[in-house]
């Protein structure tokens, strides 16, 4: 499962992509311990790569398993904060670090993805804090909380996943939003452009069309040449040609680079 749910397009930016998956290593921590938990997370890691060419993020998500279960499993403590703690001071520098050196992205790219994965670490952490509390209950009953601490802490975490949540979905909206307006401006943009090169090269062809009838009718070449380039400085050279039977006058014009 953890696999698969990393196959699937869980947008961020419409540039990178969650990966949900993480959260199946953790619920296997939980109940499994530290050795099914790793192997999952190795599991999951394969069907990244196939997806991606490779998997580097796979070590950083190893590296949170073996944290969260030396500091919070073992001492029965809720992922969240630990969780948190690791990824600010382990787990961003070492996507950053793999990023600009092994992957070569460029910096827009690294902070974009920096900030994916800080926001898929939140999500899956306190998810699986409140489903640990619901059908778990392994740190909740070992350190016998209070009711008024598992009251704070359960809100606190529903307003933060709320919180979390209801960002993500505003800011790929809104970058929806600007992309299509921007995409829209651009193919008007592009129209106009298109529009005006036609006139442009329409204009030219009439020149050309004009002075090869004028040559036909019995204009001297040189004058109709020197006409043509008076009337149409783009043009750089002219040259009259007469090779066919049906003595056809060529012109061959050679333009500006543009």
């Amino acid at each position: 499962m953890a696999g698969f749910v990393n196959l699937l397009p869980f947008w961020f930016l419409d540039s990178s992509e969650f990966l949900f998956g993480q959260f199946f290593v953790l619920i296997c921590l939980l109940l499994f311990g530290l050795r099914y938990a790793l192997i999952t997370c190795a599991i999951s890691a394969m069907f990244i790569f196939y997806r991606w060419g490779h998997c580097w993020p796979s070590l950083v998500f190893v590296g949170e398993v073996i944290w969260l279960y030396y500091f919070s499993h073992k001492k029965a403590r809720l992922l969240f904060v630990r969780g948190i703690v690791y990824w600010l001071v382990i787990g961003i520098p070492v996507l950053a670090a793999i990023g600009y050196f092994i992957i070569a992205l460029p910096w827009l790219a690294i902070v974009t993805a920096l900030v994916k994965y800080l926001l898929n670490a939140a999500i899956i952490l306190s998810i699986v804090d409140l489903i640990s509390f619901f059908f778990i209950h392994q740190a909740w009953h070992k350190r016998a909380y209070s009711l008024y601490q598992i009251l704070n802490y359960i809100v606190s975490i529903l307003i933060i996943l709320v919180v979390l949540l209801t960002s993500i979905v505003l800011t790929n909206n809104h970058y929806a939003r600007i992309e299509y307006e921007v995409k829209a401006q651009l193919s008007k943009k592009s129209e106009d452009i298109a529009a005006k090169i036609d006139l442009y090269l329409n204009d030219y062809r009439r020149g050309i069309v004009l002075t090869a009838k004028a040559i036909e009718q019995g204009v001297a070449k040189e004058v109709a040449l020197d006409h043509l380039m008076t009337l149409y400085p783009s043009f750089l050279t002219s040259i009259v040609t007469d090779k066919t039977p049906l003595h056809v006058y060529l012109i061959l014009l050679v333009y500006k680079k543009v």
